[in-house]
């Protein structure tokens, strides 16, 4: 793209930075003094690297573990509960068929 015309000396146009724009519309120097590498740790900051490799803590996911096993209780009880509720559902429909209609017989489950 051809950026260089007789009106900017044939020089390639120069764009001022974000913060050399903002300075000058606020008035406010707003780059901040980088800190070395001998500062951060000074200060103590953390610089140590996260390793990939490590497996994590045999009793980290034992809370998960728990939750699980509790929650397979919980669903079992309300699978039973479930069961004995269809279970009277069809004893009841099945006493007020016989009672509307006597003349078919249905044998006994």
């Amino acid at each position: 793209m051809p950026s260089k015309f007789a009106w900017n000396n044939f020089n390639p146009p120069h764009r001022q930075s974000v913060y050399e724009r903002a300075s000058e519309r606020l008035g406010v120097d707003l780059r901040e003094e980088e800190d070395t590498v001998e500062t951060a740790e000074s200060e103590g900051a953390a610089c140590a690297d996260h390793d990939y490799a490590t497996p994590p803590t045999p009793g980290s996911d034992n809370s998960d573990a728990i939750r699980i096993t509790s929650s397979i209780v919980i669903f079992g009880k309300f699978r039973k509960d479930l069961e004995k509720l269809v279970a009277l559902a069809e004893s009841i429909l099945v006493v007020l068929y016989r009672n509307s209609a006597p003349e078919v017989v249905i044998p006994d489950i």
